[in-house]
């Protein structure tokens, strides 16, 4: 399988984006070829058979154009597509993937419903979130997959066992209704 990534950037050190690096590392054991169009790229070390092409940053015009020029390049000699995080890149893909049906999904994780979510949502084939909280508009094509965390990479270095004192337990995050902290504390 010949599968197109749509992503932000690319960047094992990004901040926040840098996990996504690690997913890429993941769909290339399962894919022939990657080929990843990002609008950014940092520090990559990915394996053979992906390549990351970037449209940069440009005045709005001319980027809109350059991703055109990449996305309908590659999307023609690609089995699926998959894009990550940004209706908008759905939106610009629009004419390829209505005039050229290729499998695609797109992996979604925010709490707001935006016009350009909704358009998005009519053009692909499925929608992957983490959960209802993640995607928050009634679709019959949404897959809830949790967050996709690489539990090996974040495991605990030590067992934990509990002690006279009881288990000690560590909550980091932002504070939002979203993020249940009630549960955390009653637990």
């Amino acid at each position: 399988m010949k599968l197109l990534i749509i992503t932000q950037k690319v960047d094992k050190n990004d901040e926040v984006l840098g996990f996504f690096h690690r997913w890429i590392e993941e769909f290339a054991r399962y894919c022939d070829s990657v080929v990843v169009i990002a609008s950014s790229m940092g520090e990559v070390k990915l394996p053979a058979n992906v390549s990351v092409v970037t449209f940069g940053r440009r005045w709005r015009v001319l980027r809109l154009y350059k991703f055109w020029e990449l996305f309908s390049y590659h999307y023609a000699r690609t089995d699926a597509v998959f894009f990550h995080m940004c209706p908008e890149f759905v939106l610009a893909a629009s004419p390829f993937l209505i005039s050229l049906k290729r499998p695609s999904a797109l992996w979604y994780v925010h709490k707001s419903v935006t016009h350009n979510l909704k358009f998005a949502e009519r053009l692909v084939e499925w929608v992957f979130s983490a959960s209802e909280l993640s995607f928050r508009m009634p679709s019959k094509k949404v897959i809830y997959t949790g967050h996709a965390i690489d539990t090996e990479t974040f495991r605990s270095a030590t067992s934990y066992q509990l002690s006279a004192s009881g288990l000690k337990l560590l909550s980091l995050g932002r504070i939002s209704p979203v993020k249940d902290l009630e549960t955390v504390i009653r637990a």
